[in-house]
């Protein structure tokens, strides 16, 4: 598909692992489209707002890298969803107030009208850290925003609300700084399943880098098409499988599905 027309395009042309250039897409597409096209299972909603980390052994990995060829169709598709990106997740306050509600009564806070949020964590690492620490509520309040976009701080002296809130997150970290910051809380409470986990590569060596530039025709083709369908995906509703991924699916969920204890 167009995922993998796009990966086949740029793989020349970069030292990023193709995994992680297509998780970062992904994730980037999830957030740009917004809180439209959903899956339903059972009585939940389902959305297209990933968590993503890309895990590195070394800082040498070229996640970053990795990120700008994965952000960049997708930002000159829909400059509005630039406006949506920020770094440093710092406290559950500061989540709410960036996709907060309304306010009510004359001369309240108008709140955000986008609730695409689109975080992106180079340091996990400092993420973590900060969750660790006594009354943060970073962590409790990332878990509503990936279960169904429902904030709310209820502090007598600041009360937050956010609705609908559609928050994805692209976060690096290295193995160590993984195996370090990544305590028994986070992994009992579910924080950390609610992550796609990829190790990442550099895929090959190139000293003077890539060749493909802005303004290559089949760069350009590729970014016509992707404003075309994200267009088109933001007026989808509920969304089914094909019948070869329903196979697909069905084969693999049992041992998906068992789960286990510990990483």
């Amino acid at each position: 598909g167009f995922v993998g027309e796009f990966l086949e395009l740029i793989e020349p042309h970069t030292e990023s692992d193709p995994a992680a250039v297509l998780f970062q897409f992904l994730a980037a597409f999830g957030s740009a489209v917004g809180r439209a096209p959903h899956f339903i299972v059972e009585h939940t909603k389902h959305y297209p707002n990933l968590f993503v980390t890309i895990i590195n052994k070394t800082s040498k990995g070229r996640k970053g890298t990795a990120a700008r060829w994965s952000f960049s169709p997708l930002e000159k598709s829909d400059p509005s969803w630039t406006d949506r990106q920020v770094s440093g997740l710092n406290s559950g306050e500061g989540l709410i107030h960036a996709v907060r509600d309304a306010g009510e009564g004359e001369g309240a806070d108008p709140g955000v009208g986008d609730k695409r949020l689109f975080a992106v964590e180079s340091e996990l690492a400092a993420v973590l850290r900060r969750m660790g620490r006594e009354g943060n509520t970073l962590s409790a309040l990332l878990r509503q925003a990936w279960d169904n976009g429902r904030l709310q701080n209820l502090t007598k002296s600041t009360p937050l609300r956010a609705s609908d809130a559609h928050v994805a997150i692209v976060a690096h970290i290295t193995s160590t700084e993984l195996r370090r910051q990544l305590d028994s809380t986070e992994i009992a409470n579910g924080m950390a399943n609610r992550f796609l986990w990829a190790l990442a590569r550099r895929s090959k060596c190139l000293p003077e880098g890539g060749s493909l530039r802005d303004g290559d025709s089949s760069l350009s083709s590729l970014i016509s098409r992707l404003s075309h369908t994200l267009a088109l995906a933001k007026t989808r509703a509920e969304l089914d499988r094909t019948p070869a991924a329903r196979k697909l699916w069905a084969d693999v969920y049992p041992k998906l599905s068992e789960g286990g204890p510990g990483l």
